[in-house]
């Protein structure tokens, strides 16, 4: 049986007060790069280039397992971390002109099912870790104009005028040509943002304090994210949709966060991903079909 749409969720909807925040997860059926295929990328470059990229047996062996252990975060952050050090004897020019090359290598990630649905819950904005523009891309593709702004980049002025409607924050930096420098990689890239930029904090602590949040796609590897969320999570209410039976799911529920389970399926060999989480598109769906059939009976002062 598919979840109902909770009827404090459909409140927020209609009120226009719910942000969704999309982890990975969102982006995992679209083909996105993932983090080890763009480290792959980028050693493939380099070693095009000249440059010394795998400088220790730990660092070898780190490439060769990371396939195995990428669900531990600090594994690839090291590996970004040494290969930024790397480069960085070379100069900083050289480290993001390849970062460039290693995306361009990446088959342009399109929309998948889970951003348009989320779109159509009409969330107010949409906070996201994710470098990729596949929600701007759903946008486009119903007609509409939601914008990206990037964390790091935000002006001054965002404090005065709080989240603005229908844009897409990127938490992390974006993978949009020219903008490689906002992405947050390296173990210093994170500490930087989470520890080090008192603006950064601040937003994220804004944003959190005062929405309803839907989270969707979150994992246990965004502990940094669900950190700054429980130190400054308002009254709510809070959702998550997540895999029945999950370590996110508890952990969730641990947080206060009202977790909406969906049903596994079997695995597929083709997309492991996709098969495991097909629940999580049929829940979303119903979602936004009872959520768009209120608004219409509202938008005709029916409701």
């Amino acid at each position: 049986m598919v979840a109902p749409l909770p009827a404090e969720l459909l409140k927020s909807i209609t009120q226009g007060q719910l942000v969704v925040f999309a982890g990975s997860g969102a982006s995992a059926p679209t083909g996105r790069p993932t983090w080890q295929s763009l480290m792959e990328n980028l050693v493939e470059i380099a070693s095009k280039e000249g440059l010394p990229v795998v400088t220790s047996e730990g660092l070898r062996e780190l490439m060769r397992l990371s396939k195995d252990i990428a669900h531990v975060k600090l594994v690839p952050q090291i590996i970004w971390s040494s290969l930024r050090r790397v480069f960085g004897h070379n100069g900083e020019g050289i480290y993001f002109e390849c970062v460039r090359q290693a995306l361009a290598n990446e088959q342009a990630a399109p929309a998948s099912s889970y951003h348009r649905l989320l779109l159509d819950l009409h969330p107010y904005c949409v906070l996201t870790t994710n470098y990729d523009p596949c929600f701007e891309t759903a946008s486009g593709e119903r007609g509409g104009d939601w914008k990206e702004m990037i964390l790091r980049e935000l002006s001054p002025e965002w404090e005065s005028d709080g989240l603005l409607k229908d844009v897409i924050y990127h938490i992390h930096g974006s993978q949009t040509d020219g903008k490689e420098r906002t992405m947050v990689l390296s173990l210093k890239d994170y500490g930087d943002l989470y520890r080090k930029d008192p603006q950064a904090s601040l937003f994220l602590r804004q944003a959190f304090s005062t929405s309803n949040v839907l989270f969707f796609g979150a994992s246990m590897n965004d502990e940094e994210i669900l950190a700054e969320f429980y130190e400054n999570m308002g009254e709510g209410p809070h959702w998550a949709l997540v895999p029945k039976n999950s370590k996110e799911a508890a952990l969730f529920r641990a947080m206060g966060v009202h977790a909406v389970d969906y049903e596994f399926e079997a695995a597929s060999k083709t997309n492991k991903w996709r098969a495991n989480h097909f629940g999580a598109e049929q829940v979303l769906s119903h979602w936004a079909t009872s959520a768009n059939s209120v608004l219409k009976q509202v938008k005709k002062g029916v409701a």
